[in-house]
């Protein structure tokens, strides 16, 4: 297992890196469920820190654990690979339910990251990749579907 992914799978070191660089984050309590090169799960509960004014997740919040799944996989071959810029271009999102509890949001395409970089290495100097982040209830109810689109860049 490589170095980015142990400090991401590890609960205090993933604190410290969302205080310091991603503090909405840190103050909405998301946190890293689990982390592999293949996919990743993020969490994130309704609390005070996150609720709307409709009893249920804010938006807001919803889109930074989504955004959060898909951009872990991709900044992890950033940096492994070094020299490359990533960035989102274009964010869609579908909520089919109401958001309370526990949400999980999941991106699996690390293979589709893989090849991304890959690409980027033998053809080019940018590409992008659209990246799926899922989110399910404690039931197992999708709640909300992201869609991300990320440009990457040799610098």
């Amino acid at each position: 297992m490589d170095s980015f992914t142990r400090k991401i799978n590890n609960k205090w070191l993933f604190s410290i890196f969302t205080l310091s660089k991603l503090p909405s984050l840190w103050f909405w309590g998301i946190s890293v469920d689990s982390f592999l090169p293949s996919g990743c799960k993020i969490a994130l509960r309704y609390s005070w820190f996150t609720k709307n004014p409709f009893q249920s997740i804010y938006f807001s919040a919803l889109s930074g654990a989504a955004e959060l799944s898909t951009g872990l996989l991709v900044q992890r071959l950033a940096l492994e690979k070094g020299n490359v810029s990533m960035l989102v271009v274009k964010a869609e999102c579908y909520f089919t339910k109401k958001a309370t509890g526990k949400i999980l949001f999941f991106c699996d395409q690390g293979e589709d990251v893989e090849a991304a970089f890959q690409l980027l290495v033998k053809a080019g100097d940018t590409t992008q990749l659209v990246l799926q982040s899922i989110g399910k209830n404690e039931a197992g109810d999708e709640v909300a579907r992201f869609s991300f689109t990320w440009a990457l860049k040799k610098k």
